[in-house]
């Protein structure tokens, strides 16, 4: 399931960018 864990670093990554 490491690509779950991937998929939320880049979750919260573009959460925050044009946050």
């Amino acid at each position: 399931l490491w690509n779950l864990s991937r998929t939320g670093f880049q979750f919260a990554w573009f959460v925050r960018v044009p946050f």
